[in-house]
């Protein structure tokens, strides 16, 4: 089986409180730009997940990139079972991944799922609805254990966002907003490199970050997304698996044997008095410093 290629990094630290970031490098490999069309991803053999420690983190490598970086999450849609409708757009094309690639179509797909006898699928460009939640792009559909399951690989940003609007009231202040889209950055990256499991990044539930596509990315997540583009933790060269609960109380019972974790409504109280996202990090993530991707040649 194949995935994407996990990314490799290399960071360069800047001051939590400057208003220029330094350099942090990105990405091989050429990925067709987003757009209304299907893209093909570069892909290679995930290996199996390392065993993570406390605080968990990962080693950094330099290496050079070519094109704009694009960082792609394989999300495992383990919400959305059981799977049992499936809408697609305009322009979706999905195709049999067995020999003959026959393409497939709405009734074909559904009478697939309740009959146990689809073939695992490849669903490309445009939108598709799983269960009645939207996702944009590359999908795909196959039999997990007793069940179906979905794999959605968007791109990091996108995927950041609709995390935020999940994880965190987009009614509150803006500045715990974007220190929830660097953590939950810097927790996927930690999760590209070190895989769930051979088939996904990480899966869309508590278990890991909620995903819910399109449904979740509103327009105070996607700000805050933006307006934190690229930025992660860092601690000691290193990318930091930021942790995160609801309340200080769960974060302190779930996390505590892991290292430091962000209480979300403490960050939203944190903001409320004036702190801004440096400062917000700073206090929960002691020790770490913001970094940022892009391009080496930018």
């Amino acid at each position: 089986m194949q995935s994407i290629i996990p990314p490799v990094i290399a960071v360069v630290s800047f001051a939590l409180s400057g208003a220029v970031f330094a350099a942090l490098i990105t990405i091989t490999g050429a990925i067709e730009e987003e757009s209304d069309h299907a893209w093909t991803p570069a892909t290679a053999p995930v290996p199996a997940p390392d065993p993570v420690p406390a605080q968990a983190t990962v080693v950094p490598t330099e290496i050079t990139a070519a094109s704009e970086p694009r960082w792609w999450v394989r999300v495992g849609l383990l919400e959305r079972r059981p799977l049992q409708r499936v809408d697609l757009g305009q322009g979706v094309i999905c195709q049999s991944q067995t020999g003959s690639q026959q393409q497939l179509f709405k009734p074909q797909i559904e009478a697939g799922l309740r009959a146990g006898s689809l073939p695992p699928l490849l669903c490309t460009g445009g939108w598709i609805h799983l269960n009645g939640v939207g996702y944009w792009g590359r999908l795909e559909i196959e039999r997990s254990e007793l069940d179906w399951l979905a794999i959605h690989t968007v791109e990091l940003e996108r995927y950041v966002a609709s995390v935020v609007g999940a994880e965190m009231p987009s009614s509150w202040p803006s500045q715990a907003l974007k220190a929830q889209a660097i953590a939950a950055r810097s927790y996927a990256l930690t999760h590209l490199i070190r895989p769930a499991t051979q088939r996904y990044h990480l899966g869309d539930s508590t278990r890991w970050q909620v995903y819910r596509g399109a449904s979740s990315r509103s327009a105070a997540a996607s700000r805050a997304t933006h307006g934190t583009r690229g930025i992660i933790l860092s601690q000691d060269e290193r990318v930091v698996e930021s942790l995160y609960a609801a309340t200080h109380a769960i974060a302190d019972v779930a996390h505590r044997h892991l290292g430091a974790s962000m209480s979300q409504t403490r960050a939203r109280d944190l903001a409320e008095r004036g702190l801004t996202y440096p400062a917000i990090l700073a206090h929960f993530y002691p020790g770490t410093q913001l970094k940022t991707l892009r391009r080496d040649d930018d």
